[in-house]
């Protein structure tokens, strides 16, 4: 692995969405850093191609937020446990 480096590009379209960045990818407009789980399919199938491999830090935080309650929704508990169940940090 290389030594880490701020890196300075000019951008000509900014997205916030995963979906508009990956789409954008594909159609070649450039490059981006999107989540394993968003460009799986379009990885596996050959219409991206991933850049820099083992350079990207593939670790982060993932909070789950409800509105708080005397009740928590059976919905939401369920959720909540499969994201433990998962290995996800909360």
């Amino acid at each position: 692995m290389r030594p880490a480096a701020d890196i300075k590009a000019a951008s000509a379209l900014t997205v916030n969405n995963i979906e508009a960045a990956v789409r954008l990818c594909m159609a070649g407009m450039g490059i981006s850093y999107i989540p394993d789980f968003a460009v799986r399919e379009p990885l596996a199938a050959g219409q991206l191609k991933e850049v820099l491999p083992g350079d990207c830090i593939k670790q982060g935080y993932f909070s789950a937020l409800w509105p708080a309650s005397r009740y928590l929704s059976p919905r939401i508990r369920c959720f909540v446990d499969f994201l433990a169940e998962s290995g996800l940090s909360l």
